[in-house]
C-alpha cells in the first residue's frame, strides 16, 4: 500500500515538473512566426480584363469589392430584419380568427395555391 502512495506522489512529481519546464520554455521561445499577410481576392467587372490593369490596380479593384461587400451586406440583413418587423406589424392587425385561419392555410403549404406542371392552363376563346 505504501508503494502506491510513493508512486503516485512520484507521478504527480514528474508531471508537476515536466508542465513547469514546457511553460519556460514556450515564454523563452521568441514568436518568429511572421502573420500571413492579407490577401485581397476577387473578380473584375466583365470586360475590364482587357483592359490591362497591373498587378496594383487589380488589387485595389478587389479591396474595393471586399469593402462594398461588407457594407451591402450590413445593408441586406438591415432589409431582412425590416421585412420581419413588417410582418410582424401586419400579423398584429390581424384578428383572432384571421390569425387563426392564416395559420390553417399556411399549414396546407402553397399546393392549392400553385396550378400542377401536368394541366395546361385554359385557353380563352
Amino acid at each position: 500500500m505504501r508503494y502506491a502512495a510513493v508512486l503516485v506522489a512520484a507521478c504527480v512529481a514528474a508531471l508537476a515538473v515536466t508542465l513547469a519546464v514546457s511553460s519556460q520554455a514556450q515564454d523563452k521561445q521568441p514568436d518568429t512566426k511572421q502573420p500571413d499577410p492579407i490577401v485581397v481576392k476577387g473578380t473584375l467587372p466583365a470586360h475590364w480584363k482587357q483592359l490591362g490593369l497591373d498587378e496594383k490596380q487589380r488589387t485595389q479593384i478587389y479591396q474595393i469589392e471586399a469593402d462594398y461587400k461588407v457594407k451591402t451586406d450590413a445593408l441586406k440583413k438591415q432589409m431582412d430584419d425590416l421585412k420581419v418587423e413588417q410582418k410582424a406589424k401586419m400579423y398584429g392587425v390581424l384578428t383572432d380568427g384571421q390569425k387563426a385561419r392564416l395559420k390553417e392555410i399556411e399549414s396546407k403549404g402553397t399546393k392549392d395555391s400553385e396550378p400542377t406542371k401536368d394541366k395546361a392552363p385554359a385557353k380563352d376563346k
